[in-house]
């Protein structure tokens, strides 16, 4: 499986850069809000075309052939928030054949979110669990995730996803975040964005061995933020 998006370069398209999503690996997308990062995940998705590039699964342009083979998990709730919790695990059994239901109740369970409370009256945490289990439960080979538990602390959000992903391998991972704290124990390549076009793209372990300082340092001399 090859997972690919490619930019074309701000000087008229002369150059091309290529974001290569590593099978088996963990990707994430940097960049403060209003970067562009949201349109980036719902291209690699194919729920949106890309301003300019374009992405190619093994070769091919993402339509409804392939689109199957990728979850997306965006960063708001895509479903009625009047339902059960439950209700909407049923719905997802129904919509994808590859969704794991079992799989999702034992998640759910397991960090403290009933079935049987509607999402309406959910924590925005909780809602973001949700979320993210609903999109991990599918059997897939590009997971697609925008802005997961933001509302999490750096450890607890690390953790989750580390978890969630911790027996799947055989797949690619691809996390758009504006928090980067502590991120270089999950991320395995990073691409800095702006503006929906790579500032900076490499893998995890030789950045921070070449520049000695961790990614939330790193991202925070590439924005000028802290």
């Amino acid at each position: 499986m090859k997972f690919e998006y490619i930019f074309p370069s701000a000087e008229n398209g002369k150059d091309e850069s290529v974001l290569t999503v590593r099978n088996g690996g963990v990707l994430g997308i940097l960049a403060p809000s209003g970067s562009g990062k949201t349109l980036l995940m719902k291209s690699f998705a194919g729920f949106e075309r890309p301003l300019a590039g374009k992405v190619l699964f093994d070769g091919c342009p993402i339509t409804d052939r392939n689109r199957s083979r990728v979850s997306f998990v965006p960063d708001l709730d895509f479903y009625d928030v009047g339902e059960r919790v439950g209700s909407i695990v049923r719905l997802f059994s129904s919509l994808f054949i590859d969704f794991d239901a079992d799989r999702a109740y034992e998640m759910l369970f397991r960090y403290g979110v009933s079935t049987a409370d509607r999402i309406s009256a959910l924590t925005e945490s909780d809602r973001q669990i949700l979320r993210l289990v609903l999109g991990s439960c599918r059997r897939a080979d590009v997971y697609v995730l925008d802005e997961p538990l933001r509302n999490f602390d750096t450890d607890r959000r690390n953790e989750a996803v580390g978890e969630i992903f911790s027996d799947k391998r055989d797949f690619s991972v691809i996390v758009a975040t504006s928090r980067p704290n502590g991120t270089e124990r999950v991320f395995d390549d990073v691409c800095f964005l702006s503006e929906g076009m790579p500032r900076l793209i490499s893998d995890v372990a030789t950045l921070i061995s070449t520049l000695g300082k961790s990614l939330s340092e790193i991202f925070s001399e590439v924005y000028g933020c802290s």
